[in-house]
C-alpha cells in the first residue's frame, strides 16, 4: 500500500503481538488495551509512531490507556471520553499516582456511565 500511496497514514490494527511490532512499516499502532503496556507504548514512540488502544468504554480503561502514553483512544463511548481524558488531565499528580496504585490493586473509583 505504501508502494502505491506513500502519502497515505498507514496503521497496522492488532491484538497479539508476533516480533517487534515498533519495526513494522506501518504509520500508527492500533492495539488492545493488553499489549498497549507503558514499555510498549514508549518502545513505539521511540520508533516515531503513535499508538491507539481499542475498544476503550469504560473510565477506567480510559484513565489507565492515558497514562500508559497512548495517542488515542478507539470507543464506543465518545461521550464519555470527553469527560474522563479533560478530568484525568487536570488532575494532580498525586491523584493519578493514585488512581494507578488502585489499578495496580484491581480497584477503581466509579466514574459514572455516560
Amino acid at each position: 500500500m505504501k508502494a502505491l500511496r506513500p502519502e497515505w497514514q498507514v496503521g497496522l490494527l492488532t491484538s497479539a503481538a508476533l516480533g517487534n511490532l515498533s519495526n513494522s512499516e506501518a504509520d500508527f499502532l492500533a492495539v488492545n488495551i493488553g499489549l498497549a503496556t507503558r514499555f510498549f507504548v514508549h518502545a513505539v514512540h521511540i520508533k516515531g509512531k503513535q499508538v491507539f488502544v481499542w475498544t476503550v468504554n469504560d473510565a477506567a480503561t480510559m484513565f489507565t490507556s492515558a497514562g500508559r502514553g497512548a495517542d488515542g483512544l478507539i470507543t464506543d463511548k465518545p461521550a464519555m471520553a470527553r469527560i474522563v481524558l479533560p478530568h484525568r488531565a487536570n488532575m494532580p499528580v498525586i491523584g493519578r499516582l493514585i488512581l494507578e496504585f488502585a489499578e495496580i490493586l484491581g480497584v477503581f473509583p466509579e466514574l459514572g456511565e455516560q
